[in-house]
């Protein structure tokens, strides 16, 4: 039996976090936590769970703290990714939570605008999922009282990059599978 050459799959591409199309920056959140009874919310790490944002209580930091560290003040589709303890589990921020900072117990990724036309926002929150990732993530963080990756880590997290048809058909899949899983 022959193959032709077609038939053969060609593996896809695979780059680091940090040059993966469409992201503009991942930066972590407010280091030295100044909390206040008003002024802007900021997510915790522990409030990330099963791929949504679940605030329970608000924290709030002040607005002048707040305003230092843009890279971390939300827009709405901006992943967040828990980089203290659940290690790799991440929620898209959404309009609600635009304007709202986030602790350094989570990182940002931001997105161009064409990252976003293209859903590649939604193939990492998929790929952060995958053994494969999961694995990187675990071997790649520190072991002290809660797990930790450093943000430089999660930069260099190894992504295959499918070609759109491919990514487009898997994204579709997967999308379905989780809406029926909602309803389970």
């Amino acid at each position: 039996m022959t193959t032709e050459s077609d038939d053969v799959p060609t593996p896809w591409p695979v780059v680091e976090l940090r040059e993966f199309p469409g992201v503009e920056y991942a930066a972590y959140g407010i280091a030295r936590q100044q909390k206040a009874s008003g002024g802007i919310p900021m997510i915790r790490a522990t409030e990330i769970v099963e791929g949504g944002v679940h605030v329970q209580e608000f924290t709030f930091v002040p607005p002048d703290v707040a305003r230092r560290h843009p890279r971390s003040t939300l827009r709405s589709g901006d992943l967040l990714v828990v980089l203290v303890g659940r290690v790799g589990e991440a929620a898209v921020a959404g309009e609600e939570h635009a304007g709202w900072n986030v602790a350094r117990s989570l990182a940002v990724v931001r997105w161009t605008p064409e990252g976003r036309a293209q859903q590649w926002d939604l193939w990492l929150r998929w790929w952060l999922k995958t053994s494969q990732s999961q694995s990187y993530l675990t071997l790649s963080s520190s072991n002290a009282e809660h797990m930790t990756l450093p943000l430089q880590a999660l930069n260099r997290l190894p992504v295959p990059v499918p070609p759109a048809p491919v990514r487009e058909r898997l994204l579709s899949l997967i999308s379905l599978a989780e809406r029926k899983n909602a309803l389970n």
